[in-house]
This record gives structure tokens, C-alpha cells and sequence, in this order.
């Protein structure tokens, strides 16, 4: 059975190409919704009109596409602001901005994606 987690666990493998981190990581993930015929995903990106918005977007459709059981695949693109996870305004966080496979597990119950299902409902 597919679950949010799962993908969640597959949205991982993207990497966004200018930063080197998992747009998980990264927190461009908003909402992930895993109902019985489609599968629903909202992302921000890191600006509005980001040259990399289609080669995202994209990649989300396409690596869910892998796993979706015959579902449908929905990736919205929301038109907020990208908070990153860490502070920018702090020199000592921003000089700890992620580096290649480096996590932000720290920051990452504040930056969780709202899951479907059932109780498990988490906010980035």
C-alpha cells in the first residue's frame, strides 16, 4: 500500500541541482496527500519564477509516477514564499547551510510536510 512516507522517502532522491540538497531537505515540500485514486503535492520553490521550476516540477511528477500504484499524480505549485530551514539572517546558520548530503534533521519537525494520512499530519 502506498503511503504519504513513501512518498515522501522517494521525493528525497530530488536534488535540487543549484543547491546540491533533497528538495525534502530543502523544504519545498508543503503537503503531501495520498487519497484512493490520486495523490496530491504542493511545492514552493525558491523564488517566483525559478529557471528550474519545470526540471522540478517534472522530477516530482515523474519519480511519483514511479510509485503511484496506478493513481493519478497532482504537483501543485504554490505561490508562496520559500522559507528556508535554516536562518538566514544569522552569519553563524547561514555558514551552516547544507552541504551535500548533510541533513537538516534538526529543523525538520518545523519543516515537515502535512501528510494525509490519517493522525499523521505534520508542518514544515
Amino acid at each position: 500500500m502506498l503511503t504519504d512516507e513513501k512518498v515522501l522517502e522517494t521525493l528525497r532522491e530530488i536534488v535540487d541541482p543549484e543547491l546540491g540538497v533533497n528538495i525534502v531537505e530543502l523544504g519545498f515540500v508543503k503537503e503531501i496527500s495520498v487519497q484512493q485514486d490520486r495523490i496530491h503535492i504542493q511545492i514552493v520553490l525558491t523564488v517566483p519564477g525559478c529557471p528550474l521550476a519545470n526540471y522540478l516540477l517534472s522530477s516530482v511528477q515523474l519519480a511519483v509516477e514511479r510509485i503511484a500504484e496506478g493513481k493519478k499524480v497532482e504537483v501543485e505549485l504554490l505561490e508562496e514564499p520559500w522559507t528556508p530551514p535554516w536562518e538566514p539572517s544569522n552569519e553563524q546558520n547561514v555558514s551552516r547551510a547544507p552541504s551535500v548530503g548533510e541533513s537538516l534533521a534538526s529543523k525538520e519537525e518545523e519543516q515537515s510536510p502535512k501528510l494525509s494520512g490519517g493522525s499523521l499530519r505534520k508542518t514544515f
